[in-house]
């Protein structure tokens, strides 16, 4: 976090004259997300990734801009709540599907075997 506060400080003060708070949300969101993504996450795996997709390492910056971007404009939304709350506690998404209440039978049942 202190390092994408950083980065947007940075930026916003060499190319903007005025500087919003939604401005300076909006980077900061940007920025969190891309760092986690690209040093928590892809760092680890991407040249699995790669191998796994037949790709080259052109393609392979493309496909993470692209995640990058989708994954940062769903997160703004989720982060916003980080910015109008003073205790700064960010809350994971409502569902989207339907809870799926479960039993000790259903726990305590094997896994399906597939075959390969």
């Amino acid at each position: 976090m202190k390092t994408a506060a950083q980065t947007v400080f940075t930026d916003l003060e060499a190319y903007c004259r005025s500087i919003t708070p939604s401005k300076v949300e909006q980077c900061f969101s940007k920025q969190l997300v891309e760092r986690v993504i690209r040093h928590c996450f892809l760092a680890r795996v991407r040249e699995g990734i790669a191998l796994e997709r037949g790709q080259s390492a052109e393609q392979q910056v493309d496909w993470e801009k692209e995640l990058v971007a989708d994954v940062s404009a769903r997160a703004e939304t989720m982060l916003k709540s980080f910015f109008r709350k003073r205790d700064g506690a960010i809350r994971a998404p409502e569902r989207l599907t339907r809870r799926r209440m479960m039993t000790m039978d259903e726990l305590n049942k094997g896994l399906p075997v597939t075959e390969v």
